[in-house]
């Protein structure tokens, strides 16, 4: 059972709720940018091959509603790449596509570049990652960069962007799915916890037991998930989540969910306890599913974490 702090959820929208409560700056001082969505077009591959760059990537970037008018200042998005290779450091460059000005828009990656970008010979190694998202251009000429070595992708955490947003696409050389060991005793653990893990296990969820379908990608088929349920003390106490495998490029679908009812916490009350804002991947060659969620308990939260359900063992 895992949990830190408290939180009250919404405090500075409270703020701003107050009529006559000032904020500490200015509004109209911020520099402004825009949330680009950053998906793979259907139909285009999903997944690197090891040992090659043949293969048709292709991106669709899209400006999602409830951005204000960014025209007046965004000039153009640039392609960035974050490569991260198997071993090794992460490198991050643009790559030679042509900025965008419009939207939406499809982009072709051009593997065969991006590997010669990032030192590679022969295509991509397996393990392999390269992930592509946007830096954006004001008119202004100040660039927000769409990763950084600290904080990582930007926007990724956006909320009122729906669970459809996405600030990258991924695309990783895997290795052979053992469909066979995601299922029973695995080892969990929580990413920067030094307390170190435990002894837990999963179950597999019916065919025909899906997530919503406004969650599952367009030319993803039901038939394509592996549902997955993982019942233990991992954050509230009681602890109940539904997970699902895309085995078509090995990330994870986890809807907003009440992972416990009814839940207590001293003289604060009694909520329901929810995971929110989660995703997620399979690492194939290590037989890791790792994914992050956001809780949320009434008007609280207790955090949030990223845990990695280890299966290498089965």
């Amino acid at each position: 059972m895992k949990i830190n702090k408290l939180f009250i959820v919404g405090l500075s929208l409270l703020a701003v709720a107050c009529g006559k409560q000032e904020l500490p700056y200015d509004l109209d001082g911020v520099t402004k940018s825009v949330a680009i969505n950053v998906a793979k077009v259907v139909g285009s591959d999903l997944i690197l091959s090891q040992g090659t760059t043949s293969g048709n990537y292709k991106l669709n970037l899209t400006i999602p509603a409830n951005q204000g008018n960014y025209e007046e200042y965004f000039k153009e998005a640039q392609i960035r790449c974050v490569y991260t290779p198997a071993t090794g450091d992460v490198q991050t460059f643009l790559t030679a596509n042509p900025a965008i000005a419009t939207f939406p828009t499809e982009v072709t990656i051009d593997l065969a570049a991006v590997c010669t970008q990032a030192g590679l010979t022969g295509g991509p190694k397996l393990g392999d990652r390269f992930q592509f998202t946007v830096d954006v251009v004001r008119k202004d000429g100040k660039t927000f960069p769409g990763w950084n070595e600290y904080s990582g992708f930007n926007n990724e955490m956006i909320s009122y962007l729906g669970t459809a947003f996405s600030a990258k696409a991924s695309y990783t050389a895997f290795a052979p799915f053992n469909e066979a060991k995601f299922n029973g005793a695995c080892y969990a653990y929580e990413k920067g916890n030094y307390a170190g893990g435990w002894n837990s296990s999963v179950t597999r969820l019916a065919a025909t037991d899906l997530p919503d379908a406004t969650l599952i990608p367009e030319g993803i088929e039901g038939s394509d998930l592996l549902g997955l349920q993982w019942a233990d003390d991992f954050w509230f106490g009681g602890d109940v989540i539904k997970i699902w495998i895309n085995t078509k490029d090995y990330t994870l679908i986890i809807p907003d969910q009440v992972i416990v009812k009814n839940w207590t916490y001293g003289s604060y009350g009694t909520h329901d306890g929810e995971a929110t804002r989660c995703y997620g991947e399979v690492d194939t060659l290590n037989d890791l599913l790792t994914f992050y969620f956001y809780s949320i308990w009434g008007p609280y939260s207790f955090g949030d974490a990223t845990y990695v359900l280890d299966f290498h063992a089965n």
